[in-house]
């Protein structure tokens, strides 16, 4: 949709909002989109599922926009329910009515895991929803070790972040242009912003630590399934 201001929407899917690495990832993406020239928008899944007239804004943002940027985090190895039941009130009123011209979508999910295709699954879901709501699939983007950024503006969080603002500044690029995501873009995205071994390492490094607190260990200790027979 070359020629034309192209307006963007970011949909984002993290109970933690404006805070969170969704954000983070789909803020970024909204500002490489607007040195291409784009209009943007930005829409808390959570908050606008919460009442009717919050549903019907969301829907009339939806119905106004040319690219969707759903931006959300893995949930055991799926989407946050609010972020499933607005993708189905999106389908099911868009089977009603939807706008004239052909709208795109594309999806950014995150994870706590260091393996990107732990987001496979929720890109499939994306991907279905697309194709059921009758928007042009334009691809989308898995981020491990989300916890990395962790809510940060993705500029600020340094070094670590490169890869994955190179392939965030590629998309917006090729987006911009009326194409798909491309699959330089995909593999950027795929290198973990740590290596796994120094993630696991961090990561139990913050568990030794956690655990340290009597309070922690008095739960750990918890059999609540055992037999007492």
């Amino acid at each position: 949709m070359t020629g034309h201001l192209q307006r963007v929407l970011l949909l984002i899917g993290s109970p933690r909002g404006a805070q969170s690495t969704s954000a983070s990832l789909g803020s970024y993406l909204l500002s490489e989109m607007e040195k291409q020239g784009a209009e943007t928008g930005v829409i808390n899944l959570y908050q606008n599922m919460k009442s009717a007239e919050g549903r019907n804004d969301l829907v009339d943002a939806v119905n106004q926009a040319d690219i969707l940027v759903f931006a959300s985090p893995l949930y055991i190895d799926c989407l946050p329910a609010p972020v499933i039941a607005a993708l189905e009130m999106i389908r099911d009123r868009r089977m009603v009515a939807q706008p004239p011209w052909r709208q795109r979508l594309i999806a950014l999910v995150n994870s706590g895991f260091p393996e990107p295709g732990q987001n496979a699954t929720a890109l499939a879901i994306y991907r279905q929803f697309a194709q059921e709501a009758e928007f042009d699939w334009a691809g989308g983007l898995a981020f491990a070790s989300g916890a990395v950024i962790n809510g940060k503006p993705l500029g600020d969080v340094g070094f670590v972040a490169r890869n994955a603002r190179k392939s965030l500044g590629i998309a917006a690029e090729a987006l911009a242009r009326g194409g798909p995501v491309p699959s330089g873009a995909v593999k950027l995205a795929d290198k973990p912003l740590v290596p796994a071994w120094m993630f696991l390492l961090n990561a139990n490094r913050s568990w030794k630590h956690k655990v340290k607190d009597p309070a922690v260990w008095k739960e750990m200790e918890k059999r609540p399934f055992r037999k007492t027979t």
